[in-house]
């Protein structure tokens, strides 16, 4: 490694990522309340994911581990219907009342202001957006994908509070399009209809959907018996 390399890289790459960041919203927004506004309140450490979940049912797997740390939301199961995954739970992640309670607060108090209904536009105009971590549902969302086999939703349901993705197998199922999600909106949008699109954010560090099989599952046993019995031997 040569000492010609700056080591400020990735603080560089992360002060440009936030620059360019506002600078879209700022630039996006002409109204009279700013974008700078608009800015400083997506920089809540929850505000974004809280209405997130409840206008869209859906957060990234790191907003729903927030709203749960900050005692917004709770982990439930709920049973696939259909017959391709009848019988296995799922985990969902659902606003408690403390969470319901923060934001008609917070539509009480900002209803009519500028920054909240353009908030409330923004988050409408997509179904759901991957960081790159996958996605966490709420009951009716997910119900609905499964239903309607949206492939593109489900092969990102990861477990709430977990990497563990809820879909192994999806190969089999049907490309459900933006449109077709938007149309069967009042299923899985239970508190929000009228959206414009249902489009799915994708992360440009989206990784690989991690692939795990019964050969591997089989491998993963023998080499744990193995160390069992060479820790035996050494005891």
């Amino acid at each position: 490694m040569t000492t010609s390399i700056d080591f400020t890289f990735l603080m560089q790459a992360d002060e440009c990522a936030e620059i360019a960041w506002a600078n879209s919203i700022k630039e996006s927004v002409q109204l009279s309340v700013g974008g700078a506004l608009i800015v400083g309140v997506l920089k809540n450490p929850f505000l974004r994911h809280l209405m997130e979940l409840y206008l869209n049912n859906s957060v990234t797997s790191l907003g729903a581990s927030v709203l749960v740390r900050h005692g917004l939301a709770e982990v439930h199961g709920t049973c696939g219907r259909e017959e391709w995954c009848r019988g296995y739970e799922f985990g969902t992640i659902e606003l408690n009342s403390s969470g319901f309670s923060c934001f008609n607060n917070l539509r009480d108090q900002n209803g009519e202001e500028a920054w909240f209904d353009l908030l409330v536009e923004g988050i409408t105009a997509y179904a759901c957006r991957d960081a790159g971590e996958g996605i966490c549902l709420g009951r009716e969302h997910l119900a609905t994908a499964i239903e309607n086999r949206d492939q593109e939703i489900l092969r990102r349901v990861v477990e709430p509070v977990s990497t563990s993705y809820s879909f192994e197998e999806l190969s089999h199922l049907d490309i459900f399009t933006d449109e077709a999600r938007l149309a069967t909106e009042k299923f899985w949008s239970p508190n929000f209809q009228g959206r414009r699109s249902a489009k799915i954010l994708r992360s440009s560090f989206e990784f690989n959907r991690p692939v795990w099989s019964l050969e591997d599952e089989n491998d993963a046993i023998a080499i744990c018996n193995r160390r069992i019995r060479t820790t035996d031997c050494l005891a």
